[in-house]
């Protein structure tokens, strides 16, 4: 097997795996690591070596704070969190009148950093493939809001009061001097030693110091003010690079303001890596640099090269496959129409929908069926049918316009009537219909029976499949009428029956419409 840790990461075995010595190896170096930064430390922030960021509270000129990332260390509890995770908090709104002092609170925390594969035995001499888990010291944060006048709260059980936020009343945005921290720093002045001999000078070595809180790359001549651990070392006027951690983010400017103090403000003369605006996270290393040389005369303009060779004509390409169809979307929000009536729908595609087409406008809660009576832009659309929500109802912007095939409804109307009864079926106001009436009377005597059928304007054809007729008497057997037709849609259909006498029971009657175009 071969080692697959790194230092400061080891394995969380478990019972029946097969432990190469390689892992062992990479384990005890990993406890090696802590135990020698454990030795350099006491519990605190880790504030005494160079290569060491201390975990720390950043401020952003916000109400918002963060702890962690860009590799902050510190010693909890006697473990090392050595890449202390990053998490933001919003601080509480400001109180009215008076002060609070809230809480921010860690604990050490193990996590679970990854995976290995090793191999694990399940029973006696039997071995399975398992992923075993690399873990970590980290550290978990908890934000504590105090209450006006009644100083830090106390860190709840299990947790370490590590630092305090006061808020003062009005406050809008807290700044590095509302945060104090409440864990020691890391090795404390020891007693002053003998004066030693003076030593020679040594060769100039450029000052640095690094950033303490996140900013943005400034444009080319644009400034921007940088907060800093340390700005002693950079007097007004100084050249100098700032560099992000990670190196992606790189500028030169010069200290035109806060010279020599703890917040420089800096001109920038070029961007020598990434953009302007870009995000230069806590941690970024500003440092001396000379002034930029002065620019290089131009060189001289070469020969034009001479005319190439005419190139033989390519053959045409094969003909490309055909694209999908195009879904368009409303542009606009649009409300839906009532049944039978036109809306006009904007849309970012709309030569995809020819007249006449089938279509369903939906934004996902409101939808409804239709047809293209006016092509091009926008689109005018007739309601063929509500599918969700109703009439009145507004479709948002960005709602799907999707094509639909030609409808298919039927509409049936069944019920009782009596003697001299009269009914109606209203046809929807499009397409064609297949109309159908039929009547039924069971067997009675001394029975009358006669019937009229009426439409509203427009073309209508009706064929009497069985004669109904006028006074119909003494039907020994009963009685059955039907009609049917084809008419526009829109109108009223209006059959009126009269009947009298003796029947077995009363005359049913049914109306049918399906629309066939």
């Amino acid at each position: 097997m071969s080692q697959n840790t790194t230092a400061q990461t080891w394995l969380a075995w478990i019972q029946g795996e097969v432990v190469s010595y390689a892992d062992m190896l990479a384990l005890q170096a990993a406890l090696q690591g802590l135990v020698g930064s454990g030795i350099a430390t006491q519990q605190g922030v880790l504030n005494a070596l160079p290569l060491l960021q201390p975990l720390q509270v950043a401020t952003n000129g916000t109400m918002a704070i963060s702890l962690g990332g860009n590799n902050q260390r510190v010693l909890c509890d006697g473990f090392l969190c050595d890449g202390c995770p990053a998490q933001a908090f919003t601080v509480p709104t400001a109180p009215g009148s008076g002060t609070r002092v809230d809480l921010i609170a860690i604990q050490n925390a193990l996590v679970t950093v990854g995976s290995v594969n090793r191999q694990v035995e399940t029973a006696p001499g039997e071995f399975s493939t398992e992923a075993i888990n690399t873990q970590n010291y980290g550290v978990a944060y908890q934000y504590i809001e105090g209450t006006v006048g009644g100083g830090a709260p106390s860190a709840p059980s299990g947790w370490d009061a590590f630092a305090t936020v006061t808020v003062a009343a009005g406050t809008s945005a807290i700044t590095s001097g509302d945060i104090a921290y409440l864990f020691p720093d890391m090795n404390p002045a020891g007693p002053t030693g003998p004066t030693g001999v003076t030593g020679a000078t040594g060769p100039a070595v450029p000052p640095f110091t690094l950033t303490t809180a996140a900013n943005t790359v400034p444009a080319v001549n644009a400034a921007v003010t940088l907060a800093v651990a340390n700005g002693a070392a950079f007097p007004s006027q100084m050249p100098v690079f700032v560099v992000s951690a990670d190196t992606t983010q790189k500028f030169y400017g010069t200290i035109t303001g806060g010279a020599l103090s703890d917040s420089l403000t800096i001109t920038c003369t070029s961007i020598e890596a990434g953009t302007a605006g870009a995000s230069l996270p806590i941690g970024a290393m500003l440092m001396v640099s000379g002034p930029p040389g002065p620019q290089g005369s131009t060189g001289t303009t070469g020969a034009t090269g001479g005319t190439g060779n005419t190139g033989a004509t390519g053959t045409r390409g094969a003909t490309g496959a055909q694209g999908p169809s195009p879904i368009a979307h409303a542009t606009a929000g649009v409300v839906m129409p009532a049944v039978g009536s036109t809306v006009s729908v904007p849309v970012d595609l709309p030569a995809g929908y020819p007249f006449a087409t089938y279509v369903i406008l939906t934004d996902g809660t409101t939808a409804f069926y239709g047809q293209i009576t006016g092509a091009g832009s926008p689109l005018t659309i007739q309601n063929l049918g509500v599918i969700a929500g109703s009439a009145g109802a507004t479709i948002a912007s960005g709602a799907t316009l999707t094509f639909s095939g030609p409808p298919s409804f039927q509409i049936a109307i069944g019920q009782m009537i009596d003697s001299g009864g009269s009914n109606s079926l209203t046809l929807p106001n499009y397409g064609v219909w297949r109309i159908r009436y039929k009547i039924t009377i069971e067997p009675g005597s001394n029975t009358f029976f006669s019937t009229s059928l009426s439409v509203g304007s427009g073309t209508v054809s009706i064929t009497t499949i069985t004669n109904a007729g006028n006074d119909q008497n003494n039907i020994p057997g009963g009685f059955v009428a039907a009609l049917s037709g084809t008419a526009d849609g829109g109108q009223t259909i209006t059959i009126a029956t009269g009947a009298s006498g003796s029947f077995g029971a009363s005359p049913t009657v049914e109306f049918t419409a399906l629309r066939t175009a």
